[in-house]
């Protein structure tokens, strides 16, 4: 797997450090590209940021599928293979935390003629120990790798529409995903608490007042069918002390 050179990348808006995101990729891929989407105070380059894109418009909306763009673009510019991508509130499961663990689902997505590396999301609900796992929340996935695209031979980038979010941003022909599961997941820490539900939800009327990324943001608010499992040990905690300092006082 020494021939595959990695991008890690991360769309940001007002990004927050908690889960060291920025660090993780540093750690786990050979380029860090950053794309500052309109924050209210630009992001900083620091060492650790390989190319830093900041983006600044007059509206507030929030600019997913051209952000998917550029991160094929500036990834194919600095002569990378494959994207790792994350958003600033997510944690990867323990079984993730390596770079051969890394490269050998990009090895097995070649294989299979894939394009694409699909992994299992759950959200963190309450604090780390827990994770939702009905109805919606117990089928979200995320596109955490990506081949590049950008330099292949014939595209045209036609007939590209982001019905939902998270819909993964390529060329003309669908492309072909290896969809994995636990041990390989994301966890999210976005909807950990009734407020960054209800903050998620206001933040997106304001980011996507066209509903153009998802058709509906009210599910986040509905808990009539609440179900959550125990997240395994150590697949978070044992990983991620800051994250564990900052939600031990949490009910559960």
């Amino acid at each position: 797997m020494n021939d595959i050179k990695l991008a890690g990348v991360i769309q940001a808006k007002n990004y927050d450090p908690l889960c060291n995101v920025l660090r993780v990729l540093r750690q786990l891929t050979d380029v860090l590209i950053v794309i500052d989407d309109n924050s209210d105070v630009p992001l900083e380059k620091t060492p650790e940021i390989d190319v830093l894109l900041t983006l600044r418009k007059n509206d507030k909306q929030f600019y997913d599928l051209t952000n998917g763009y550029l991160m094929h673009f500036l990834a194919w510019q600095n002569k990378c293979d494959w994207l790792m991508i994350m958003d600033d509130d997510f944690l990867l499961s323990s079984h993730l935390q390596s770079r051969s663990k890394i490269d050998s689902l990009i090895e097995s997505a070649r294989l299979a003629g894939c394009d694409m590396v699909r992994a299992e999301l759950r959200d963190l609900w309450g604090c780390y120990r827990y994770f939702r796992n009905d109805g919606t929340w117990g089928v979200k996935a995320h596109y955490l790798l990506q081949r590049v695209w950008f330099g292949d031979r014939g595209i045209t980038l036609r007939n590209l529409h982001a019905d939902r979010l998270h819909r993964p941003w390529f060329h003309d022909a669908e492309p072909r995903v290896l969809y994995v599961q636990h041990p390989n997941r994301v966890y999210h820490t976005g909807c950990i608490t009734p407020s960054s539900r209800q903050r998620r939800v206001a933040n997106y009327k304001v980011w996507d007042p066209d509903n153009s990324l998802q058709a509906d943001y009210s599910y986040m608010l509905d808990d009539s069918t609440l179900h959550v499992e125990p997240v395994p040990d150590g697949d978070v905690s044992e990983f991620w002390p800051s994250y564990h300092l900052t939600t031990k006082q949490s009910a559960c």
